[in-house]
């Protein structure tokens, strides 16, 4: 990945838990979450998505991004997974029109002001272009910080209906002004954060493969919109799905096919010719084996599954028996509620 060698191929996947102070800063608890994960075997551990100004926070107990003073609790998220052996993941995120006045303090800004009723509906500001341009920077800054934190992996989020998936889609972005091109605000932040990248780290972009609903973006609009993206520069992409308008497309049900995302990346890794990851409830060794070999991906990124049991990519390589998430989706409902998330499966989650 880049300059960087995985151990395996198994990702720790950004995944929310409430498990943050109410000012976004680290915490014992999420510091054992993750040194969990870490000793349990997976090559890479991301955090959760964490936002890059405050305006961008969409949940009460976020990871915070946004400031220097989180510097040395990120460090130690970093030296904790590091001593575990594996590498340490950041995604840079801002919520855009998801986010909440009474989350964050601030109205909700986005490309054009189409509210998101899935959160509350709070009416979003339209961004200025100098506000935009602030936004890059807050992106840079952020970068900055995650970087001398010692982070080895920084992932752009460009999906999930977030805010550069907000520029990206025909549904969020009404612009007449030059931001109407729906890759000029990734392809601004993909710069300013790749600029901020130390020789070491690697780059990634998380994108939606497609947007889950009849109006949004299909999957062959978005991988020709991806065609326009210089994306040369970076070191991987991960491939996941969906928007807050589709929601089960961000976090599968049970019902569904394991692996089932894994087809979409298989044709992001033939075109671009990068590294690239696949979600989407990859819950046994027998899916996560069949996506490597057949060639959809590169690596199989892991949420719900090492929260059911954190071990499962050591126990996978060793041959031994591990506990199956059931996608019952208990934490996703607790998440909701703005609980620190448990599992229906492992207690000490």
């Amino acid at each position: 990945m880049g300059p960087l060698q995985l151990r395996n191929r198994f990702v720790a996947a950004p995944m929310e838990r409430n498990y943050c102070a109410k000012d976004g800063s680290v915490t014992e608890r999420y510091i054992a979450y993750l040194g969990a994960r870490a000793a349990g075997g997976a090559a890479l551990v991301h955090t959760e998505a964490g936002y890059v100004r405050a305006d961008g926070k969409g949940r009460p107990l976020q990871l915070a991004l946004d400031d220097d003073r989180h510097v040395p609790g990120l460090r130690a998220l970093t030296d904790t997974v590091h001593r575990h052996g594996a590498l340490i993941g950041m995604e840079l995120n801002h919520g855009g029109r998801t986010t909440r006045r009474d989350v964050n303090g601030h109205r909700p800004v986005a490309p054009s002001p189409v509210p998101c009723q899935v959160t509350g509906g709070d009416l979003p500001r339209q961004l200025d272009t100098a506000d935009i341009h602030r936004l890059v920077r807050a992106y840079r800054d952020a970068a900055r910080r995650c970087r001398q934190a010692g982070v080895d992996v920084l992932t752009i989020h460009g999906g999930h209906g977030y805010l550069i998936h907000q520029f990206l889609s025909p549904v969020t972005n009404h612009r007449d002004d030059e931001f109407s091109n729906p890759t000029l605000f990734l392809r601004l932040v993909l710069d300013a954060v790749l600029e901020q990248a130390g020789s070491g780290q690697a780059v990634g972009l998380r994108i939606s493969a497609h947007e889950g609903h009849p109006a949004g973006l299909s999957a062959d609009a978005t991988f020709a919109l991806m065609k326009e993206v210089p994306l040369d520069g970076l070191d991987f992409l991960g491939i996941s799905a969906g928007s807050y308008e589709a929601g089960e497309w961000i976090v599968q049900p049970g019902e569904w096919e394991p692996g089932i995302l894994a087809p979409y990346a298989q044709r992001y890794r033939r075109h671009f010719g990068l590294p690239v990851g696949v979600a989407g409830r990859i819950n046994s060794a027998r899916a996560a084996a069949r996506i490597v070999a057949s060639g959809q991906a590169d690596f199989v990124s892991l949420a719900r599954t090492l929260h059911a049991d954190p071990s499962f990519p050591r126990r996978v390589l060793s041959g031994a028996a591990y506990r199956p998430c059931i996608a019952c989706n208990r934490c996703i409902d607790e998440l909701h509620d703005n609980q620190p998330i448990g599992c229906s499966v492992n207690a000490r989650a």
